[in-house]
């Protein structure tokens, strides 16, 4: 209550890429005092869960930070103290990059939804490799990796630039994640929206990867039904390990007439993207079967949202969005919420 009653009025009371921005400097500070992370991961870390082992790495708990948070790998020790059981970072690229001009995030806050349009901002992989290895890895880190958003590299070239990353950051990785979906940069669908393109990029991933590590796909909630089992189908060809599902949304259902009203432009998450995330881990699951790895990622809140991704065939989850509207108890009210609806069942 005192997160929702006091500290989050203030918080949103500045912008959203402004708040982040400070409460990511917090975190940093809470990682440079001595015992601070472990008295956090005392106080807010779920209690009684179970470690998990999914694609031969251990997890603490099954619930994750979602790419988009920790994007230059920032912070990773006050993370684990949060109580979350991996962090995704990223979207990482090969060369910095600014991203979309600001203002572009923007809170839906009568549904606790958010539209960004941060346009794939990223220090370059090289400086978060370095930053990622200055810090004691507490938790597994799943790296997500996008061709850098300068649209003047495509074809061949965007291929070699994703490649360059993917090389880059998979000694630090435990998995790799393709960003294929992001709907804020002109040309983040292209290789989406062509299975012949998709298809020479991941046999370059593949053939660079070696199989060393596992690698992921991050999916599109907006696709029907028909292209989305044609990406899947194209990826599991190829050899990919499994798939995050899902990104963010261009569509605006879910928030109120106001809210549409506003026009923000980017993509939608939070509550108003879990249904549809929902559906798309289901319809993933139908099609692969069992054992590739699916981590469900959008609008999860409570443990009910979380119950609903994994009967819906999820391994693991991602929060983000939830986390900025319930506070740093977030992780223990969703998974302690989840380990009671599944003792329902």
């Amino acid at each position: 209550m005192v997160y929702k009653n006091i500290l989050r009025p203030v918080l949103f009371r500045f912008n959203g890429e402004t708040a982040h921005h400070l409460a990511m400097i917090g975190l940093r500070a809470a990682c440079a005092i001595p015992g601070c992370t472990a008295a956090m991961h005392r106080i807010l870390a779920p209690r009684r869960t179970k470690p998990v082992e999914v694609g031969g790495v251990l997890f603490e708990n099954r619930l994750g930070v979602a790419a988009g948070w920790v994007k230059d790998g920032d912070a990773l020790p006050a993370i684990w103290g949060l109580g979350f059981g991996f962090a995704e970072i990223g979207t990482v690229t090969a060369r910095p990059w600014a991203g979309n001009p600001k203002p572009r995030v923007h809170r839906m806050v009568a549904s606790e939804g958010m539209i960004n349009r941060m346009g794939l901002p990223s220090k370059g992989w090289q400086a978060v490799r370095s930053r990622i290895e200055s810090q004691r890895r507490r938790i597994p880190l799943l790296i997500n990796v996008g061709k850098t958003a300068d649209p003047q590299i495509h074809g061949d070239e965007a291929i070699a630039d994703i490649v360059e990353t993917v090389n880059g950051m998979a000694p630090v990785a435990d998995m790799l994640v393709l960003n294929l979906s992001c709907p804020n940069v002109p040309d983040g669908r292209d290789f989406e929206n062509d299975p012949e393109m998709m298809r020479g990029l991941l046999d370059a991933v593949m053939n660079a990867l070696a199989r060393k590590k596992k690698l992921l796909i991050k999916l599109s909630p907006d696709k029907t039904p028909e292209d989305l089992a044609a990406i899947v189908d194209v990826a599991m060809s190829c050899g990919v390990d499994g798939f995050v599902a899902t990104n963010t949304t261009k569509g605006r259902e879910g928030l109120t007439e106001q809210e549409v009203m506003m026009g923000a432009r980017g993509g939608l998450s939070g509550r108003p993207l879990r249904e549809k995330a929902v559906a798309t881990v289901a319809a993933v699951r139908r099609q692969v079967g069992r054992d590739p790895i699916i981590i469900g990622c959008g609008g999860i809140f409570s443990g009910r949202d979380a119950w609903q991704f994994q009967d819906a065939g999820a391994d693991l989850l991602e929060g983000f969005t939830g986390f900025i509207y319930e506070g740093p108890f977030f992780c223990r009210k969703v998974l302690g919420g989840l380990r009671s609806e599944s003792d329902r069942y």
